[in-house]
């Protein structure tokens, strides 16, 4: 897993894609990241082939006016999805309503922001990175938990001797293919019944004991030799670790 998912981006320098026609505007946009002490590289373009050209780059994060007059935002947020499904996509315009705002979150946007508070686009760009890279973080972790699962069920069911899962009150979880073919049952089976029922019956109290001791941690592991009884009846002795 990467450790860098946890990286500030107070530590980085962030590439910000701008989509803006006009000059005043991105100086605005440009002074509202500096204000933020966000440490940035804000490379603005006008035109919607440049703007696919520089998705190329992949920038950590896209601003894009709401209200540009060459490009509608719906078709700004799809170029971004489609190259960078990952990346903020954070609006801006001068004047909105509710409405507006909710159907561009809702089609995929991280935000959309008055020009008269720009105050809220460095923030809005930091928690939406940082979300992403937990995101990202939280899948890394499910699959290395998939992969160790995959692992351990392989080398449950493949060893060369009997291993079997159990819980304290005797019943049984798993048992791996050696352990099944040396008692006679199919997993099934074993899983409807508990130890009791495959243990011999003079040896079913040294069980119980051991497993006193093991529960009040006076033991940490235990050995010992005792009859288990195959399923056509005929005892079977044992070494259980």
């Amino acid at each position: 897993m990467d450790s860098g998912a946890f990286n500030n981006t107070a530590d980085r320098i962030l590439k910000i894609l701008l989509l803006e026609e006009g000059a005043e505007g991105a100086i605005q946009v440009e002074r509202a990241l500096t204000n933020a002490s966000l440490r940035h590289l804000l490379r603005c373009v006008k035109t919607e082939a440049a703007f696919r050209a520089e998705l190329a780059t992949q920038p950590h994060a896209v601003i894009a006016d709401y209200q540009t007059t060459t490009v509608p935002w719906q078709r700004v947020l799809q170029a971004s999805r489609e190259r960078l499904p990952d990346v903020p996509v954070v609006f801006i315009a001068g004047a909105f309503t509710e409405r507006q705002v909710s159907e561009v979150v809702a089609a995929g946007a991280t935000d959309l922001i008055s020009r008269q508070h720009l105050v809220r686009l460095a923030p809005a760009i930091r928690t939406a990175i940082r979300m992403t890279e937990l995101r990202r973080y939280a899948d890394d972790v499910q699959e290395q938990l998939a992969k160790s699962e995959s692992e351990f069920r392989s080398a449950f069911q493949n060893a060369a001797i009997g291993v079997a899962m159990t819980t304290l009150d005797g019943r049984w979880l798993t048992a791996n293919n050696t352990l099944c073919e040396f008692l006679g049952y199919t997993e099934a089976e074993l899983v409807a019944t508990d130890c009791n029922g495959v243990t011999h019956p003079d040896d079913i109290a040294g069980d119980v004991e051991l497993l006193k001791h093991l529960v009040a941690g006076h033991l940490t592991s235990t050995q010992r030799e005792k009859r288990y009884l195959h399923k056509a009846g005929h005892a079977l002795w044992a070494q259980v670790t």
